[in-house]
């Protein structure tokens, strides 16, 4: 469904430059001035479309962000590259040149969903451009990546899959380590990977000890699973924070009517008795391939 609206789009926007000229064109020879507003506002629309579409979501941009947390570390946060026929070669060829242009990065976190509709022999080829970063890369799944459409086995979304398996050794392949329930001592630091929200095999027991921790998730939702401590700090992704952002508009939206119906949307929050949590804007696009006023983000997280 998501690649037949892909392939709508893409054929309506060859359509739109010679359509948008038309719409001018009646717009300054129209005698009404009701039709001539009608004609500039459908033209207003096409441009503004053709924007989302073709432009706005191959624009990469870094945002650094500065989060005190008591230790030193440089960190690149990346969610929802959501890999697919539109976006995958020369999109990760982006990501790896913007992320490479960065200097003291401790390591690169992958906050889930890499894949919008690729089987795992598509993905690779975008996979090992991402395997070009030179800085050490972790990750966890997001629930796109439990697609059981993509899977060989007939199990629910609440399950790995055998297509979530083979994606788990292609990163292993291109040097990115997943950290599913799994915690991973950097240092000073516990860096922790928490399942996906969508699966039930999570079973790693979460301690309360005074280490600084790192947790690493797709859904902002496991802020609610962490214990009682002030010394730790979730990242997730999931939200896209609505590909679409209109002011107040998209949030409320969101926070009321989204599949989580979640409070947490976008940036840092301090979360009562949890510590801190940072939500990405992510790279790509699910359901439509559109992105407007909120362009894809790597975020460059300087902790101190």
């Amino acid at each position: 469904m998501n690649q037949l609206l892909s392939d709508i789009l893409s054929y309506s926007f060859i359509l739109s430059v010679p359509l948008t000229i038309v719409t001018l064109i009646l717009a300054f020879k129209l005698v009404s001035t009701v039709l001539r507003l009608f004609s500039l506002a459908v033209c207003l629309v096409m441009i503004i479309i053709s924007w989302s579409f073709l432009v706005e979501p191959n624009i990469i941009i870094i945002k650094e962000i500065n989060i005190p947390m008591g230790i030193n570390r440089n960190i690149v946060l990346v969610s929802d590259t959501h890999f697919s026929k539109i976006k995958n070669v020369n999109f990760a060829t982006s990501i790896a040149n913007k992320i490479n242009s960065l200097s003291n990065i401790d390591m690169v976190l992958w906050a889930g969903d890499w894949n919008e509709s690729l089987t795992i022999s598509e993905i690779a080829k975008p996979l090992s451009l991402i395997s070009t970063i030179k800085f050490p890369q972790y990750s966890v799944f997001g629930n796109h990546d439990f697609d059981v459409k993509l899977s060989a086995k007939s199990k629910t979304i609440n399950q790995q899959t055998d297509y979530n398996l083979k994606l788990q050794e292609l990163l292993a392949m291109n040097r990115i380590k997943t950290i599913e329930n799994e915690t991973v001592s950097i240092g000073d630091i516990e860096l922790i990977g928490l399942s996906s929200e969508s699966t039930t095999y999570q079973s790693l027991q979460l301690s309360d000890n005074d280490t600084k921790k790192i947790y690493l998730s797709h859904e902002p939702s496991n802020i609610n699973i962490l214990p009682e401590t002030k010394n730790q700090l979730l990242l997730a992704g999931h939200s896209h924070c609505g590909q679409i952002k209109l002011p107040y508009i998209t949030e409320w939206g969101y926070n009321n009517f989204g599949s989580h119906k979640s409070k947490y949307f976008e940036g840092l929050y301090e979360v009562d008795k949890k510590g801190k949590m940072f939500i990405s804007c992510g790279l790509g696009e699910t359901v439509l391939p559109l992105r407007l006023f909120n362009p894809p983000t790597i975020y460059k997280i300087n902790l101190n």
